[in-house]
């Protein structure tokens, strides 16, 4: 996905975000990121997993959440009653009323196969196989028909999952892989905006007297208040062939039980903030991981990107001095930014339409310990592609993704990624 650098000005800058995460967790109103007339709605997605005991599987009713959810109602406490219930995914997109956007998050998550004892010192070891998870979103909004008496939206939306597949037992000589199983829900109806709704998906039940898993998706499009955006714009009816595109990618730490809290728009908002000259990284504060900006052309497809190599333990032992020795291999990570606009004919347009990707990669630690106090790394690729339009010297572009699955049961991780196009010229 991530190739060579392009341009000589790209560069990569290492700093945090002056928002702390507390302040974020705390906020008790929501703080919209500033931006234009583009996006005046912003696409909010939380899907819960719920473990559905055998004798209440009839719970699950898919109406009356639905209702429960159009009056405002809290969905995953509703959840909750019926199983063990937690956020896996939250989704957080700026949109406008004509919009055609896929967002997508894959992971490469370490799953226990089975454990042994080393010869050397009896050492717990974890033989570990990875598990492909993820989900896919793919959105459609089209605008009321000028005839249309309510206003609602057209929203066509598929949500592809894939999550964890059945229990592994205890491997023998030939061990098997875990394999992920496949979701799919799907709404495609009139949406009013502020007003949530819901869709279902569910897997079986690995026996009779486990419980199944339920899949519930609540979807809001929630207004957003415009802002003024940079007055600077040059002369009318001046054609623009270039223009300045800046990228940013955001990685944020929080515990898993406060998934549901996090305002998306407040991290939304502090990316925004975001300077060369902000403080280091503090616990719990967003750190940005890549930045790529650059001058680039409006008459081609562009591209700006960042990328560099990362290692990783995948074993440790211990030397003849008694020190830990770690055995390292490295992974491609790193952040692309994308852009392919119709022509402008005038250089003082405050929109711009078009097509627009963004797409990373990013490795972390996970909960899961091979030995030796050596983490499994995960893999996580994300990314956006968006037709429609974007304000100029505005927010652009803010795609958060939030993964409360393959960081361990008491950690979840959230991503922002922003792209902003200025400067026409």
């Amino acid at each position: 996905m991530i190739g060579q650098n392009r341009h000589a000005g790209l560069r990569a800058r290492m700093h945090t975000l002056l928002v702390p995460l507390t302040a974020m967790l705390a906020a008790g109103g929501c703080v919209e990121p500033p931006d234009g007339g583009a996006h005046p709605l912003a696409f909010r997605a939380i899907v819960y997993e719920t473990q559905l005991p055998a004798d209440r599987d009839e719970q699950l009713d898919t109406g009356r959440l639905g209702a429960m959810a159009a009056e405002g109602g809290d969905v995953g406490q509703a959840l909750a009653k019926i199983g063990p219930t937690r956020p896996v995914y939250r989704v957080y997109q700026p949109i406008g009323p004509e919009t055609d956007c896929r967002i997508t998050l894959a992971i490469r998550a370490p799953r226990v196969m089975a454990s042994r004892r080393s010869a050397v010192g009896g050492r717990r070891i974890n033989l570990v196989a990875y598990e492909q998870l993820g989900v896919n979103l793919k959105l459609l909004v089209q605008a009321p028909a000028e005839q249309s008496v309510d206003g609602k939206l057209h929203v066509r939306l598929n949500a592809e999952m894939a999550v964890a597949g059945p229990k592994v037992d205890e491997p023998g000589p030939r061990r098997r892989r875990p394999r992920s199983r496949g979701i799919e829900m799907t709404f495609d109806g009139p949406a009013e905006p502020g007003v949530p709704f819901v869709i279902v998906g569910r897997t079986p039940p690995d026996s009779e007297d486990d419980a199944s898993a339920a899949y519930v998706c609540r979807v809001v499009l929630a207004s957003r208040p415009a802002a003024a955006r940079s007055p600077a714009a040059p002369p009318a009816g001046q054609a623009a062939t270039k223009g300045h595109l800046h990228g940013t990618l955001h990685r944020l730490r929080l515990p898993a039980d406060r998934v549901g809290q996090l305002d998306l728009a407040a991290v939304a908002a502090a990316a925004g903030r975001a300077g060369p000259d902000a403080k280091p990284a503090g616990a719990g504060e967003p750190k940005l991981l890549f930045e790529a900006e650059d001058d680039v052309s409006l008459t081609e497809q562009s591209t700006i990107q960042v990328v560099e190599s990362k290692p990783f333990a995948i074993a440790s032992r211990i030397g003849p001095d008694g020190k830990r020795i770690d055995s390292t291999r490295s992974q491609k990570v790193g952040a692309t930014f994308r852009m392919d606009a119709d022509p402008i004919a005038d250089a003082s347009a405050r929109r711009v339409r078009g097509r627009f990707d963004n797409e990373w990669s990013d490795m972390t630690d996970s909960g899961v310990e091979i030995g030796g106090n050596v983490r499994a790394p995960v893999s996580r690729t994300g990314g956006l592609t968006y037709d429609g339009e974007i304000d100029v010297d505005g927010a652009g572009l803010v795609t958060i993704i939030v993964d409360a699955v393959a960081d361990g049961k008491d950690r979840a991780v959230a991503y922002v990624c922003r792209a902003v196009l200025s400067d026409l010229r």
